[in-house]
């Protein structure tokens, strides 16, 4: 176990050093019955503020696997048929169509899919939807036509034309958002607060949430962005929104890592 921690340290102490260096890391591995190595190194903003175990990130992707577990716990209670249209539970999804291309002046053509969206598309990213940072399409449709970002958390950021017709392609994009929204459909209450009652508390996760207390956000990590040459830029007014108009299950949480380790571990234990 020394030896692993030496290991494990080292690695921390070289990422955040040198001229290709990361600001700040947290890293930490988990077993069935605890941390087998925790360590942090760098800093949650390049002004001296250390970095540290406690420093709250927006974890961004990883919360799809907690939405994911929403949704699963609805189907295991028999309130959610995988297979059954999406709309019966999310109705906004319902009036989305499929994208073929643009017409002469730009105007989107569209027209009705072929069939509807269902959770289990949603739940393997072949329902039809996209990133704009992935797709053209819809890197064009926010330039030309104002479809908002996904860090925007606004119900406009996630009603957006299908990419292709529901279950013939595979596209990673804002499916588990939608995801969130069916789990909220069957709840009939936020993603947020099906998180806590059902995942976070039982668990004892507690600083984890789609908007931080006053605590976690000053102890949360600052995006950086990388120059052409290598500098590193502090983003300080890069956040995703705390109070979002769509408690968004695909990107939205914040965390600590010893946080989520404790979700792992409840995957690692067969829940």
């Amino acid at each position: 176990m020394k030896d692993l921690k030496a290991a494990c340290d080292a690695v921390l102490a070289g990422v955040t050093t040198g001229p290709a260096r990361v600001p700040g890391v947290v890293a930490m591995i988990t077993d069935r019955q605890g941390d087998i190595y925790s360590g942090a190194a760098g800093e949650r903003r390049l002004d001296g503020t250390p970095m540290t175990e406690d420093t709250v990130f927006a974890i961004f992707s990883t919360t799809k696997a907690i939405a994911g577990t929403a949704a699963l716990q609805c189907v295991e209670e028999g309130l959610l048929d995988l297979d059954a249209p999406a709309k019966n539970y999310a109705p906004a999804i319902g009036k989305l169509q499929v994208i073929e291309g643009f017409e002469a002046d730009g105007t989107p053509r569209l027209r009705a899919p072929k069939t509807d969206v269902t959770t289990r598309q949603l739940m393997l990213h072949t329902a039809g939807f996209g990133y704009d940072f992935f797709n053209e399409t819809y890197k064009r449709l926010a330039e030309e036509h104002g479809q908002p970002s996904v860090v925007t958390a606004s119900r406009a950021c996630i009603e957006t034309p299908l990419l292709f017709d529901p279950g013939t392609r595979w596209e990673y994009g804002t499916n588990i958002d939608w995801v969130g929204q069916v789990v909220e459909g069957i709840r009939g209450e936020s993603l947020g607060t099906v998180m806590r009652k059902r995942i976070f508390d039982p668990l004892a996760m507690e600083e984890i949430a789609f908007t931080r207390t006053p605590a976690m956000k000053a102890r949360t990590a600052i995006i950086h962005a990388r120059s052409a040459d290598g500098a590193l830029t502090p983003m300080d007014s890069f956040f995703l929104p705390d109070n979002p108009e769509v408690e968004m299950g695909g990107h939205g949480l914040y965390a600590t890592i010893p946080e989520y380790m404790k979700f792992i571990r409840m995957w690692l234990n067969d829940g």
